[in-house]
């Protein structure tokens, strides 16, 4: 009886079918109360950005991009998983570091300290125990993703194949945030019509256990700063950007997402259940 409202930040939540699946369990835990439901990624983004426009890249075991503008659009940028993307996520990182290993083995590249720092991560005596224990249910996402943290560290003590690993991550991901950008200021020109677009500010959070990492964590947002300076060369309407620390976690993100839901539902405005799904240039309600 204490709870107002709940907020419901879930990962798959953005394709209609789930969505139908997870209102009828979220209905039922809800009991009632008003709820909002909304995808991870949103949750993440209003935690990191107490609300206001911008951009939140997450990069963990997975990896999304996700922009909402002043009207409240949503403009995602990856997110499609680990067989379809992705791209510069703890879990690519670890499945190219893999990759990087029987690479080395087979001479289709040099050896380096790479193979036994990957090997000892999983407790594997030597490569030919490598294949079971990939497929094997002990290979969870979560432990591939933590090869990413082996990586990082052979990265900064100069070893090549794992600095290569991280600079593509590192380019990947300011590809997916540079396409969400894009997106956003294309659509605010689209709003614009025939008059000049007011250019935009942009706010953008670095979210998640790969940021952890300094050295990683300044690279990103360096690339993203070149992709942007791109976007202004090309006379999209942005003014400015920055990168700056996430307020609160995704946690705090879906209690605020509740918040403004039971307000609205206290005002009028907006009663009944709550769900938005969105994307690039669509929403609907």
């Amino acid at each position: 009886e204490d709870i107002a409202a709940w907020g419901f930040g879930l990962a798959g939540v953005r394709r209609a079918i789930d969505i139908e699946l997870m209102q009828g369990h979220v209905a039922i835990v809800a009991a009632g109360q008003p709820w909002v439901m909304d995808t991870d990624a949103t949750a993440a983004h209003v935690g990191a950005l107490n609300g206001a426009p911008g951009i939140v890249l997450i990069g963990g075991t997975g990896a999304i991009a996700l922009g909402i503008d002043e009207a409240g659009e949503h403009f995602y940028g990856d997110g499609w998983g680990p067989l379809l993307g992705d791209e510069g996520s703890g879990y690519w990182i670890g499945q190219e570091a893999l990759r990087a290993v029987c690479r080395a083995h087979d001479g289709r590249a040099p050896r380096s300290s790479l193979s036994q720092s990957i090997l000892s991560a999983l407790d594997v005596a030597d490569i030919e125990h490598l294949v079971p224990q990939v497929h094997s249910s002990a290979m969870t996402p979560d432990r591939m993703a933590s090869l990413s943290r082996v990586v990082m560290d052979l990265a900064q003590n100069g070893v090549t194949p794992a600095l290569e690993i991280r600079d593509r991550a590192v380019a990947l991901l300011g590809n997916t945030v540079a396409a969400t950008a894009r997106a956003m200021l294309n659509r605010a020109r689209e709003r614009a019509g025939l008059n000049p677009p007011a250019p935009l500010d942009l706010a953008i959070s670095l979210h998640g256990g790969l940021f952890s990492d300094d050295y990683f964590r300044a690279s990103v947002g360096y690339a993203i700063g070149e992709r942007l300076v791109e976007m202004k060369r090309d006379y999209l309407p942005l003014n400015n950007w920055k990168v700056v620390k996430p307020h609160f976690d995704a946690a705090v993100g879906a209690a605020l997402l509740a918040q403004k839901h039971f307000l609205a539902q206290q005002n009028g405005v907006g009663a009944g259940i709550g769900f938005r799904e969105v994307g690039i240039g669509s929403r609907t309600s």
